[in-house]
């Protein structure tokens, strides 16, 4: 099982959040076949060549591949990351997975048409009277699941008593959650203008250069909570009870 790569990773060493879990659950499982399925459709879309010309020519098939794969393996690792860090399996957190992993499965083919019309272009094609409905599209799937990542986040942070959080994780927590939130926030933003500017919509587009507030806000990030907490030691992976 791919989590298990990631169970003695040292990076994960960075985490000022202290991991509750170790071990996947029943969700988690059930999240990873569905992670499973959502790439199988996309290698079983890639067709078989028939001679090496249509061999070298499909290579270039395998590029909006790599994106898309890229994608959704960014989607499991945050959902990994939050089920170790909390061990959360309350009916919210469910309900919130499950909108999530469906929404992968429904963005896998929307999302390879995506990257495949950017990267190869030839045999893809978009009239113009549907560029507005594609853009909805995408932007409701980008911020839907940041959302949900952000409801997820909020609901652990609502649970701190329980999970018995310190200040340095309900920082973290929140911390998180604001990550999650903005670029959710920027995306219906977004929407919403399409909505309303009609063909001036297109120009909304623009909007999604405000993502890169979300690099610095990670720095940022950094620097208060050293300014919060100081040099607070980074806590290693290890269940709660230790």
């Amino acid at each position: 099982m791919i989590r298990k790569l990631f169970k003695s990773n040292k990076s994960s060493a960075k985490d000022k959040i202290k991991w509750r879990s170790h071990e996947p659950s029943r969700i988690e499982a059930f999240s990873d076949a569905v992670f499973d399925f959502a790439v199988s459709l996309l290698v079983f879309s890639l067709e078989v060549p028939k001679s090496s010309e249509e061999l070298l020519k499909g290579l270039v098939n395998f590029i909006p591949f790599i994106f898309c794969f890229g994608s959704i393996f960014y989607i499991w690792y945050e959902q990994y990351k939050f089920f170790r860090r909390y061990g959360l399996h309350d009916v919210l957190t469910i309900f919130l997975n499950a909108i999530l992993i469906g929404m992968v499965l429904f963005y896998v083919y929307p999302l390879k048409f995506l990257f495949s019309i950017w990267m190869i272009e030839e045999g893809y094609k978009v009239r113009k009277e549907d560029i507005m409905p594609l853009m909805l599209v995408y932007n409701c799937g980008i911020s839907g699941i940041y959302l949900i990542f952000a409801f997820m986040y909020m609901n652990a942070h609502s649970r701190r008593e329980e999970l018995k959080l310190t200040e340095s994780e309900i920082f973290e927590t929140k911390t998180y959650l604001y990550i999650h939130l903005y670029p959710a926030f920027v995306g219906t933003a977004i929407t919403i203008f399409a909505l309303v500017g009609g063909k001036y919509a297109g120009f909304a587009m623009v909007g999604w250069s405000l993502m890169a507030g979300m690099g610095i806000f990670g720095v940022r990030r950094e620097k208060l909570f050293k300014k919060k907490f100081g040099n607070t030691p980074m806590v290693e992976p290890h269940l709660a009870e230790e």
